[in-house]
């Protein structure tokens, strides 16, 4: 009796263990077909796919940087991180200020994805390596070319899918251009015009320290 009430338990627990195991691999491949999916809207530059494919973090990000675009005084803008400031010079320099203003931090992200600016370089020959699930949140290392990446992309699950928190991996990026720019022996901000200028083909005004609107 006693032996047939532990095989019991064996079988119950190795029940669970195989559960866990289907759900987590079929978890691992919804989030590699949500990177892919995200993936080929950068490159349609598909505003309307993308949006439904980021997270509510990355929606309230853009709807951040475009309070700090449109309000911002100099002094809080030079508090910001690189990637923030990069971000919030990218609006000032691109967008008009009522444009901007009319638009949400949901709308703002289309605009960006429809416009070409999130660079399409970033994900053309990237895809996801190994993935790793615990409860409604996910990570992934991006394979590059068969090497793994030290970035990682983090994914929420909401409901049955996944989203992707595309902010999740901007403290690295900052990083790496941080590096790249000590390399260079360059001033951050002169950097950032610089890839300004190169991608719109206009100098940066002066103006772009001012908030947009008072």
């Amino acid at each position: 009796m006693k032996r047939l009430l532990t095989l019991r338990i064996v079988f119950s627990v190795v029940l669970i263990a195989l559960t866990h195991t289907a759900v987590s691999a079929d978890d691992s491949s919804a989030v590699h077909e949500c990177f892919e999916a995200y993936r080929t809207s950068i490159l349609n530059q598909d505003g309307q796919s993308a949006v439904e494919l980021v997270d509510s973090t990355t929606i309230a990000y853009y709807s951040e940087v475009r309070r700090l675009a449109l309000h911002a005084e100099r002094e809080e803008v030079e508090e910001l991180t690189l990637m923030d400031r990069l971000m919030v010079f990218t609006l000032r320099h691109r967008i008009a200020a009522a444009e901007l203003a009319a638009l949400s931090g949901r709308q703002l992200f289309i605009h960006a994805v429809a416009e070409g600016w999130v660079s399409k370089n970033s994900v053309a020959r990237v895809k996801l390596a190994r993935v790793f699930v615990e409860g409604s949140t996910a990570s992934a290392a991006l394979d590059l070319g068969g090497k793994e990446a030290p970035v990682r992309f983090r994914f929420h699950k909401i409901g049955k899918e996944w989203r992707l928190d595309i902010t999740s991996v901007f403290a690295l990026l900052g990083q790496a251009f941080q590096r790249a720019i000590q390399e260079m022996e360059r001033d951050e901000n002169e950097f950032i015009f610089s890839i300004l200028e190169a991608g719109l083909g206009q100098p940066v005004s002066e103006d772009i320290w001012l908030p947009m609107q008072p």
